[in-house]
């Protein structure tokens, strides 16, 4: 039997600092609706139940006053803010791996977590969909994207590079940069090593299909880091990382869609003309 309709979590906790202000909200579409917006009304038409929208501290009123004004009445769904919190002696949150957590009083099934300010297509929508209510409850999930397709001019961007094995199995996430040169991309991680990238090559967006036991691992690595009083973040993909190595399971998914982002500023444009 199909399990319950999972929820959507969207990481919208970022402080826009590239862009010059609350990039979750900009404009890239009819009526002022922004990626966020379009986010809700592709989960409930792949049938999630629900958004569960992590916001920053001082950011709720704005995105809900927002989200009130532009909700599309063929393809709503119910929506909840929930607020990530800044610890005591930082001056920013801890990072995705603390605001997916952030989401866990939200949630009680299986959830699809994104970014805010990231325009994913329909069909990833359905892949994780369809994976949270049909496959074994065990099995995670990341949908994956070309990165030729997930690029905007020639600027550098932060990407996950996937390695999947036996078909379906990811087997390693490693976070970096790519980057435009004379000979094509590259791919720089954190070790500094640069190697050639391919446009087919396949990264991760931050798209993943999560059970609920991923809130254990979650706490796990955000108390530790918190414990060992570390500079820095914690990121998603390194838990994750670390999940697999002690034998958990996450299915990937291969989107030959289109997957843009918003940034800089100047990348609104190219993110309306997706929309299109």
């Amino acid at each position: 039997m199909p399990a319950a309709d999972p929820s959507a979590v969207i990481l919208a906790a970022g402080s826009g600092t590239r862009f010059g202000g609350m990039k979750q909200l900009a404009a890239i579409g009819p009526e002022g609706i922004a990626i966020m917006d379009v986010l809700i009304r592709r989960a409930a038409r792949s049938g999630f139940a629900k958004a569960v929208i992590v916001v920053a501290p001082g950011m709720e009123a704005s995105v809900r006053v927002h989200i009130d004004e532009h909700r599309d009445p063929t393809a709503t769904i119910p929506v909840e803010l929930v607020g990530q919190r800044v610890p005591h002696g930082r001056t920013k949150p801890l990072g995705t791996a603390d605001a997916v957590l952030a989401a866990r009083s939200a949630i009680d099934g299986s959830f699809a977590v994104m970014n805010a300010d990231d325009l994913y297509p329909e069909d990833a929508f359905t892949h994780l969909g369809a994976h949270l209510r049909e496959t074994p409850s065990v099995e995670h999930a990341l949908v994956a994207f070309r990165v030729g397709r997930t690029l905007i001019g020639n600027r550098p961007v932060s990407r996950a590079l996937v390695d999947v094995e036996g078909g379906f199995g990811l087997a390693t996430i490693r976070e970096g940069t790519v980057t435009h040169d004379g000979d094509g991309l590259r791919f720089e991680g954190r070790t500094g090593r640069a190697v050639p990238l391919s446009a087919d090559q396949i990264i991760s967006m931050n798209m993943w299909g999560f059970r609920t036991s991923v809130f254990d691992a979650l706490a796990g690595a955000v108390g530790e880091f918190v414990a060992d009083e570390r500079e820095g973040e914690v990121y998603l993909p390194d838990v994750v990382a670390s999940m697999i190595a002690s034998g958990a399971v996450v299915r990937v998914f291969v989107s030959e869609g289109a997957c843009v982002g918003v940034t800089h500023a100047e990348d609104v444009a190219a993110v309306t003309a997706a929309l299109r």
